[in-house]
């Protein structure tokens, strides 16, 4: 991720999207799915659950989705 985006200003819109989920630039929503597909990605199905109290495979199934 870092070679694609300017960590500096990204970092910056992920925090302001935080701020104000109402208005995130679709754009950038779907940058942050993408980066939550690829985290969980690479979880343990014991660690998804342990982190999220949800099984991986729905985790997977709703972020690519979205």
């Amino acid at each position: 991720m870092l070679k694609v985006t300017h960590s500096t200003t990204f970092q910056a819109r992920i925090i302001n999207a935080a701020n104000n989920m109402a208005s995130i630039d679709p754009n950038l929503e779907e940058l942050m799915f993408s980066i939550y597909s690829v985290s969980v990605s690479n979880l343990a199905e014991d660690d998804c659950y342990a982190l999220f109290g949800t099984p991986k495979e729905d985790l997977l199934r709703n972020y690519q989705f979205a």
